[in-house]
């Protein structure tokens, strides 16, 4: 059962009639017929009786039993659309790079994921650039990038820092084995 047919069918049995049943659901007519021919189906039984060429109909005897049963019904997932609005809901929205999703938050997703009460999380993988734009624009709770960025909206803290290493290519005796120190480096050619 679903609960957009058994409404349907109680605007059906309110109005009699498919074209104003259409109109108080906000839906086409054809939308409103589907909907009560998966009702029937799903019950087994033909609930209204109609007649071609008049626009109104009346219910049968098994349309006339489920009307009780469609309003309590309704009544019931309304309760349980009010139990959840006092449950406290929790919701975290990451964003992140995606060697970062790979690499370091794996373990803190799969923590989240069985956290009680339950939290609704979304991961957002991305460039640096975009997530200060995700953050700025409210779509992201969090985010974690590489690149330190001057936001007037985002409040921007160190998280993880490691050490620079450097890499070359040839022997280690040769006169260009001499430990480097960072500051001697060229910033414009730092690789991420």
């Amino acid at each position: 059962m679903h609960n957009l047919g058994m409404d349907t069918f109680l605007v059906l049995v309110r109005t009699q009639n498919v074209s104003r049943a259409a109109e108080q659901l906000n839906v086409t007519q054809s939308t409103v017929s589907k909907r009560l021919r998966l009702l029937e189906e799903e019950i087994g039984a033909v609930l209204f009786e109609r007649v071609k060429g008049n626009k109104t109909f009346r219910l049968t005897s098994a349309g006339e039993a489920l009307v009780e049963v469609a309003q309590r019904w309704l009544s019931v997932w309304q309760e349980i659309q009010s139990l959840q609005s006092v449950t406290p809901k929790l919701s975290l929205s990451i964003g992140a790079l995606d060697s970062l999703n790979y690499a370091l938050f794996s373990p803190l997703y799969q923590s989240l994921s069985r956290h009680q009460p339950r939290i609704n999380l979304k991961v957002v993988t991305s460039h640096s650039p975009d997530l200060y734009d995700l953050i700025e624009r409210r779509e992201v709770d969090v985010a974690f990038t590489l690149l330190r960025r001057e936001h007037p909206n985002v409040l921007v803290e160190r998280f993880f820092s490691e050490p620079m290493v450097g890499l070359r290519m040839g022997k280690s005796d040769g006169p260009e084995s001499k430990p480097l120190h960072p500051h001697d480096l060229d910033p414009n050619d730092e690789l991420f």
